[in-house]
């Protein structure tokens, strides 16, 4: 969203008015596209468009099934995608006081909430910040809840983010809302009413880092979710697996024709349905009033619009017999090419910000405890995907090119190795005592 210099200006001043709440209100409400979060949330949550359906008969059945394929696409994307720790290395330098508060942080479970949240809705952003005691700290933020404004130029450069923070209930009373502003030179809060209006308890503070430290983080180009686009597969799959089980409940219950004079009373009905028999004169006969069920039609339409699930949301389908560990290496990698194509993109999206994410570290390492600045053109970022790894082939394979390729680099191959780095060392250390050891042997 852009926003003009003259905003940034008045909010860094604390000139924070009615008129300008109004501004702030316009700009998030026009972002925050609501109405897509919060379906996005009940597809995830399984409250899906389904739930409307209505039989146009009172007492028909009336069965809601819901199959969480949302859920299953974004838990299987966030697991493949963020289901290792992310490694950071920089040639001939220490990043270890970095690395700590990393570690400290958690930011290993934030990358996860940043990953479902970039999923779920699109894109997602993140806070950095220090608290009481100027210890630094990252918070996940969902994009119902925050935004970050561009200027004017061409780069689109960022340069405030909001975090809106609504502040609940008291009985039936809205307590109004939160509100804070960040930029590279304050850190403005203060409290609205739930119209937004009347601003109080207006707190202005220097941004010590003295850069931008709010992200925006796209889940892609579009910011488009996960299972976005195949929401309507999804209803479709819901309601055939539901209408299917209506249509067996109405076969059970079918209903029962008596032709001829029976003369049967009310006690000898409920028998009826009982015992399940009936005894007619000669000239009576009955039948069961049914329509023909078609599974096999259901099924291959069921069958259809699941692979088109799994196709259109590049998810794979893991009860897939290519996937039994009698499968090829070759035909599973070519299972997973879509998913893997989808992974990258959202790798490259969020490599932008992880390196943000370092540079404001890096910062915070320098103001509290005179650590030198690591430029993070430096720093080399890899991901892993989180899959089941043949390790014996792999070791076959860094046996036969000792000597091609560097050790840190073979080893970084092993699914059991966190840090190539640290196990560099621990390889030298295990080489110096052997020596040692030999040396004393001799003597």
């Amino acid at each position: 969203m852009i926003i003009d210099r003259k905003t940034i200006i008045e909010l860094e001043e604390g000139k924070i008015n009615n008129k300008i709440l109004a501004t702030l209100k316009s700009y998030f409400y026009e972002n925050l596209k609501k109405s897509k979060y919060d379906e996005a949330d009940n597809y995830y949550y399984n409250k899906e468009n389904i739930l409307n359906k209505n039989r146009i008969l009172s007492g028909s059945a009336n069965n809601i099934i819901l199959s969480n394929y949302a859920r299953y696409i974004t838990e299987l994307n966030v697991g493949y995608f963020m289901g290792k720790e992310i490694s950071y290395n920089v040639e001939g330098k220490s990043i270890q006081e970095i690395i700590d508060l990393y570690r400290k942080n958690t930011i290993v479970d934030i990358d996860k909430k940043n990953a479902k949240n970039m999923s779920k809705y699109g894109k997602c952003y993140e806070i950095t910040y220090l608290n009481e005691n100027s210890e630094i700290k990252t918070k996940a933020l969902s994009p119902k809840d925050a935004m970050l404004f561009y200027d004017e130029s061409l780069d689109e450069t960022p340069v405030a983010g909001m975090y809106i923070a609504d502040l609940g209930n008291t009985g039936t009373q809205k307590n109004g809302y939160k509100i804070y502003i960040y930029t590279a030179n304050k850190i403005i809060s203060f409290k609205a009413d739930n119209e937004f209006k009347t601003p109080e308890s207006i707190d202005i503070s220097d941004n010590t880092l003295g850069i931008l430290t709010m992200l925006e983080i796209k889940n892609n180009d579009e910011c488009i979710g996960d299972f976005e686009n195949v929401k309507t597969l999804i209803d479709a799959y819901n309601k055939v697996v539901s209408n299917d089980i209506d249509n067996i409940e109405e076969f059970i219950d079918s209903i029962l024709l008596i032709y001829g004079d029976t003369g049967l009373t009310q006690e000898q009905m409920k028998l009826l349905r009982e015992t399940r028999g009936l005894e007619l004169d000669k000239d009576a006969r009955a039948e069961y009033l049914t329509k023909v069920l078609d599974e096999t039609g259901i099924s291959i339409v069921l069958e259809r619009i699941r692979k088109d699930i799994h196709k259109f949301s590049f998810t794979p389908d893991m009860s897939d017999e290519q996937f039994s560990g009698n499968s090829s290496g070759v035909a599973i990698q070519y299972k997973l090419l879509p998913f893997e194509l989808l992974a990258q993109t959202k790798e490259s999206q969020y490599k932008e910000a992880l390196k943000k994410r370092f540079e404001i570290y890096s910062k915070y390492a320098y103001i509290a405890k005179n650590i030198a600045i690591v430029p993070v053109e430096e720093v080399e970022i890899v991901f892993k995907r989180a899959l089941p790894k043949n390790d014996s082939e792999t070791a076959q394979m860094i046996t036969q090119l000792q000597g091609m390729v560097a050790n840190k680099t073979l080893i970084s191959n092993l699914s059991f190795i966190q840090d190539p780095n640290e196990e560099e060392e621990l390889i030298q250390e295990q080489e110096k005592q052997r020596n040692k050891k030999l040396e004393e042997s001799i003597i």
